[in-house]
């Protein structure tokens, strides 16, 4: 059985099973307070060693694109991912939901460790 050492944030260590850990990456179209999804990835770590992942652009929904601040070209230089990108490839915020769920649904990712980019 493979385990992965995680420093929790109470400072002691903790060994958790590579088969107990997913990863959910959400990027945004800016650091601003009208920012909205852009895409969704996700993965799921198993004890052999190989990761199942999924990912999907998420197209905006119209009333996301009026605020000044939404956007922001500093985000699109970080993450590569343009409007346009999203106006051709993009899911509805629905679909997007309902694959990730699907996938949520398919893996229990709700009783597996979720490790996270959040600040402390």
């Amino acid at each position: 059985m493979n385990i992965l050492p995680i420093k929790p944030t109470n400072g002691d260590q903790a060994a958790v099973k590579l088969s107990r850990i997913g990863v959910i990456d959400l990027e945004a179209s800016s650091l601003g307070s009208a920012s909205y999804p852009t895409e969704i990835g996700w993965a799921l770590l198993h004890d052999d060693g190989s990761i199942t992942s999924g990912a999907c652009l998420i197209r905006p929904a119209a009333k996301w694109t009026t605020y000044t601040n939404a956007w922001s070209p500093a985000s699109e230089r970080l993450t590569g991912i343009t409007r346009e990108m999203l106006d051709r490839d993009g899911m509805s915020p629905r679909d997007a939901v309902e694959r990730f769920l699907a996938w949520e649904i398919e893996t229990c990712i709700a009783m597996r460790s979720i490790l996270t980019d959040i600040g402390s």
